[in-house]
């Protein structure tokens, strides 16, 4: 059953009815989050399920996609690189496009700066499909020590990271700055665990997703944060664009201040996911925060402030649970519109123990 709640006369929730949620607890300092209290979502209550038959002015047809295993390969044993050994960021891209093997790097903790000679679209590529685990440093607080950030001299479009056919396992690692079509980071699949993406942007007329964008398989993002990521033009997701692929499993993350913008129907202020092509794909949201996360839109089907859910083919599942929605919006003034979270013709969907406020 589909729960939400209705905030400043727009729904929270496009297919809810209404719900009483309490005063959480503000967002804590940390820009990741441990988890939300039992405390601060006690009071949250479950509405009347709703129902809805949205038509939606795209495709109704998924693309095809292959079958990607949940858990990705692991990195081959033995080359691992010291992190001694990487003094600078060509260094790494040389490791990385001239592997012939899944490889786990070990990063130091400084910033690994993307300029023009990187490359000429200012990225590191994983040509052969295989798995590219980076291992960053952590601080004291067990924060991410490692950066990679955007140079005033990097190529119009840069990324930091792309492998459409391979696997990007990512820990401990700041990404900030990008201005590319495909987002920050894109890969077929991708696990992140203990990343922060800042001020991430994507400014492409088709594809989405400011920090990352899927191409095809999973998303694993745990314990991470999202905050002022964007997207423009007619691409979905201000911080993740999932279209045609697989599961995506959000765990303990922080999604705030982040945009999508654009005329026309868009979708997904922070997340968008869009007609899994993966048969047995599942959407699960677990234990996060979505803050002041924005939808600007001008066309009528506009949908999701925060979370934006599309598509019944090859779609199990949709759980979203014990997650906080506050200060989420869209400029759609429709009921329809979804403040906090959209679900457009989608599989069989719960929402629990989430507290809305002010969506």
């Amino acid at each position: 059953m589909i729960f939400g709640a209705l905030a400043s006369g727009l729904a929270a929730v496009m297919v809810a009815s209404v719900a009483t949620a309490a005063q959480a607890a503000p967002l804590a300092d940390a820009p990741i989050t441990q988890g939300l209290s039992e405390e601060s979502m006690s009071d949250a209550q479950d509405g009347s399920p709703g129902q809805s038959d949205p038509a939606e002015d795209e495709p109704a047809e998924s693309a095809p996609a292959e079958h990607v295993d949940t858990e990705p390969t692991e990195p081959v044993a033995g080359v691992g690189i010291q992190a001694a050994s990487l003094s600078d960021i060509d260094e790494l891209k040389n490791l990385i496009e001239s592997s012939t093997a899944s490889i786990s790097i070990e990063l130091e903790p400084k910033v690994y700066t993307f300029d023009a000679n990187v490359g000429i679209t200012g990225q590191i590529v994983s040509p052969l499909g295989h798995v590219v685990e980076l291992v960053g440093a952590v601080d004291a607080d067990g924060q991410p020590a490692t950066t990679f950030q955007m140079g005033p001299n990097a190529a119009a479009g840069a990324r930091f990271l792309r492998a459409e056919t391979g696997t990007l396992k990512l820990s401990n690692i700041r990404f900030t700055g990008t201005t590319d079509k495909n987002g920050g980071v894109s890969a077929r699949n991708i696990v992140a665990t203990n990343t922060i993406f800042t001020n991430n942007h994507t400014l492409d007329a088709v594809n989405g997703g400011g920090a990352i964008r899927i191409t095809g398989g999973d998303l694993s993002v745990d314990h991470s944060s999202f905050t002022n990521n964007s997207s423009e033009g007619a691409s979905d997701g201000g911080a993740i664009s999932s279209q045609f692929s697989g599961s995506v499993r959000i765990n303990d993350s922080v999604f705030d201040g982040n945009r999508r913008t654009g005329n026309n129907n868009q979708y997904g202020g922070a997340i968008s996911v869009k007609q899994p092509g993966v048969p047995g794909s599942v959407v699960e949201i677990t234990d996060s925060i979505f803050t002041n996360n924005v939808l600007s839109a001008t066309g009528s089907w506009s949908t999701g402030g925060a979370v934006r859910i599309y598509g019944t083919t090859n779609l199990t599942s949709v759980l979203i649970d014990n997650s906080l929605f506050k200060d989420n919006k869209t400029t759609v003034m429709l009921t329809q519109s979804g403040g906090a979270i959209g679900f457009m013709d989608t599989a069989k969907s719960t929402v629990s123990n989430c507290t809305f406020i002010g969506n």
